[in-house]
C-alpha cells in the first residue's frame, strides 16, 4: 500500500481532525474513505469552483493510507487533469468534507 499526501489551512485541518474524532475514525482514514469516494464520483472540477483552493492551504498537512499504487496513479492523473496536485486535490476533498459530512452521514444515519 501507498499514501497521498495533502495540505490544508491550519483551522480546516484542526477542525478535520475534531471531525474525524467525531465519526470514530483518524484522519488518515477519513482522507481515504474520501479519495477512494473521489475516484467513483470525480467531483474534484466541480468541489473546486464551488469551494477554490485557500491561498494557505500548505500550512498542515493530511495523509491517506492504505491506498493502492494503482488507486494512487488514478487519483494523481485525475488531479493532474483538472490543473491540481495531489496535495490540493486531497486538501481540497478535506474542506468538503466539513460541509458536507458525507462519512459521518454514512456511518451514522438513522436508515440502518
Amino acid at each position: 500500500m501507498t499514501q497521498i499526501t495533502g495540505r490544508m489551512p491550519s483551522e480546516d485541518r484542526e477542525k478535520f481532525g475534531d471531525y474525524s474524532a467525531k465519526v470514530g475514525l483518524d484522519g488518515s482514514s477519513v482522507a481515504t474513505l474520501l479519495v477512494l469516494r473521489e475516484l467513483q464520483l470525480r467531483r474534484l472540477h466541480d468541489l473546486r469552483a464551488r469551494l477554490g483552493i485557500p491561498n494557505n492551504f500548505t500550512e498542515k498537512k493530511i495523509t491517506s493510507h492504505r491506498v493502492t499504487e494503482e488507486q494512487k496513479t488514478t487519483f494523481t492523473k485525475h488531479a493532474k487533469d483538472i490543473g491540481l496536485s495531489n496535495s490540493k486535490a486531497l486538501g481540497l476533498l478535506c474542506r468538503a468534507e466539513l460541509i458536507e459530512q458525507w462519512v459521518f452521514g454514512r456511518l451514522w444515519s438513522d436508515s440502518d
